[in-house]
């Protein structure tokens, strides 16, 4: 009987670990900020000399003062059952995996 139960736990731990998923970690070193619109940046010469190096994860908004109209947006969250859209600012479309 114990014998019985320490197969089928070496079993269990077995396959519990053949499943698990694994994590990945990549550091990013001299990540950059700037905040505003860039859009020559994705060049490879960009010049990005002025720009901030800060640590990731990062929140453009620490740095202040907030402006509600870079993030504004007029949308209807069919979610909350609303009938029209409205201003609504910080919102994120949902991520689907």
């Amino acid at each position: 009987m114990i014998l019985k139960k320490s197969l089928l736990n070496l079993l269990l731990m077995t396959s519990f670990s053949l499943f698990s998923q694994n994590r990945t970690t990549i550091a990013i070193d001299h990540w950059k900020f700037s905040k505003g619109d860039h859009p020559l940046a994705a060049q490879k010469d960009f010049d990005d000399s002025q720009w901030q190096e800060v640590t990731v994860p990062h929140d453009w908004a620490i740095y202040g003062p907030f402006d509600k109209e870079i993030d504004k947006q007029i949308i209807k969250i069919e979610q909350n059952n609303e009938e029209k859209a409205t201003e609504k600012q910080g919102v994120r479309e949902p991520c689907l995996l």
